[in-house]
């Protein structure tokens, strides 16, 4: 509604909602779903290893998008600096998110060249 009082109607193929497919073609939902999956899980596992209830928060907060921010080389440095003053045995946990990360970025690049 405008100052004056007038009522402006949008055209519904100029509104945002039009678009919504090329967002979910541009944002594969199983890629996004497979995202969420990992970050759940890793919540999952740090309350296993501080013992933790789902209603507390972690001593360590270690995020999927942070570890993706590094190079794929410092990955291990980067999850080891983050969990490095914990008392928990930790290796184990890296190991299994290592190998989940990089089944995560096998299925992007091939998703990518597919493109």
């Amino acid at each position: 509604m405008t100052s004056q009082g007038k009522v402006c109607f949008v055209n519904p193929s100029t509104s945002p909602r039009s678009k919504r497919p090329e967002l979910t073609k541009r944002y594969n939902r199983k890629a996004v779903k497979r995202l969420l999956e990992l970050e759940e899980w890793i919540d999952d596992q740090l309350r296993l290893l501080f013992d933790c209830q789902p209603e507390d928060a972690t001593p360590v907060d270690l995020y999927l998008d942070d570890i993706l921010g590094n190079e794929e080389d410092k990955y291990e440095d980067y999850i080891k600096s983050k969990l490095e003053p914990t008392k928990p045995p930790v290796q184990a946990f890296i190991e299994e998110l290592l190998t989940r990360i990089k089944e995560l970025n096998a299925d992007r690049k091939s998703r990518d060249s597919l493109n």
